[in-house]
């Protein structure tokens, strides 16, 4: 269908608004949407260590 249509495909990730505030919430999305993953990530493995590891090393009486 793009093949035979080209024009209606005329969007393109790197194209910007002329407006500043458009261009500024284009920055922060992705800026909030490359942080996300490694946040969760970060975030699942605080939740493991505090679940697994510290009532292991309160039985050990390690710190």
């Amino acid at each position: 269908m793009l093949l035979a249509l080209p024009e209606a495909a005329d969007a393109c990730s790197v194209c910007f608004s002329g407006k500043e505030e458009t261009r500024n919430t284009y920055v922060g999305t992705t800026v909030f949407l490359s942080a996300l993953p490694i946040g969760i990530v970060l975030g699942l493995g605080m939740m493991v260590r505090r679940r697994y590891v510290a009532p292991e090393n309160k039985a050990t009486g390690r710190s």
